[in-house]
């Protein structure tokens, strides 16, 4: 009886990794799509959301080139008779839970706040697909280049403040990818110094007063002029700008929490660098 008990726990034990890669795969969200196009081979992933294929979303938009689109809908996803479903915990709630009582196995990816949440998120992607050879490759590369970057970048950075102003005037706060990318380069982040706490509206009055040494914005866009863009272009933030230093580092590389972030380190590296060397 004893030996018998001791079989049944050793088979609830097994590992997932016994069972075999899904090979039906619907993203139903922009983030899970990254995640996807980068560790899964693409005849594996039967539909993306309607933004993969949107470069001004998207950084894998030509790779997502193709693959059927959904607008996170249950009777989209349905069509495709998955066996896994990728969406994130603030999206598609409803169509997510529906999809769950059917039967059909849905995860719902975090948004990492951190670099090393990164890294966590790209292993358990890979642990739900399949892919955790490559995933660990992925991270390996990632890790190295990073630290090799910040190594590179310590002298030009180590004890100077930044901060990140999205064209809306908001701003990214202690517990945010930004505030910790920030903090890997050993710089002070302004918003967060001044309380806020996530993504939150950054007061001009405290921007000034912060006097941060970069300031770090998406590149504009046509349609930033109709938002609140303009505010790049107040006399105050503008006077302030000859001290500070403005660096474009696009959105889509913090948005997801994806591999892409490398590129912000590698945008930095490549602007301070240069100059350092010309001076």
């Amino acid at each position: 009886m004893r030996k018998a008990l001791l079989f049944i726990c050793w088979l609830a034990a097994m590992p997932c990794m016994s069972q075999p890669a899904p090979s039906r795969i619907v993203s139903m969200n922009l983030c899970s799509d990254l995640q996807l196009l980068s560790l899964v081979e693409k005849q594996r992933i039967v539909s993306l959301s309607s933004l993969a294929t949107n470069p001004l979303y998207s950084p894998l938009a030509a790779e997502a080139v193709g693959i059927a689109s959904n607008r996170a809908q249950a009777d989209e996803v349905l069509q495709y008779q998955p066996d896994l479903v990728l969406t994130s915990v603030f999206s598609a709630s409803q169509a997510a839970n529906l999809l769950q009582r059917l039967g059909y196995r849905v995860e719902r990816l975090e948004i990492p706040d951190s670099v090393s949440a990164v890294f966590r998120l790209i292993e358990h992607v890979g642990e739900l697909t399949g892919t955790q050879s490559l995933a660990k490759t992925r991270i390996d590369m990632l890790q190295q280049e990073i630290a090799a970057i910040t190594s590179s970048l310590e002298t030009l950075t180590a004890g100077k403040s930044a901060v990140f102003l999205s064209g809306n005037g908001y701003s990214h706060g202690a517990g945010t990818l930004q505030d910790d990318f920030i903090k890997s380069l050993g710089m002070q982040n302004v918003a967060a110094d001044a309380g806020l706490i996530g993504p939150a509206p950054l007061h001009l009055e405290t921007l000034v007063h912060g006097m941060p040494d970069f300031i770090f914005m998406n590149t504009a866009r046509p349609a930033d002029q109709y938002m609140a863009m303009p505010l790049s272009k107040h006399p105050a933030l503008r006077s302030m700008m000859q001290d500070s230093r403005l660096i474009n580092l696009q959105d889509a590389w913090f948005e997801c929490g994806d591999g892409h972030i490398l590129a912000a380190y590698r945008k930095l590296a490549g602007e301070l660098l240069v100059e350092s060397v010309q001076e």
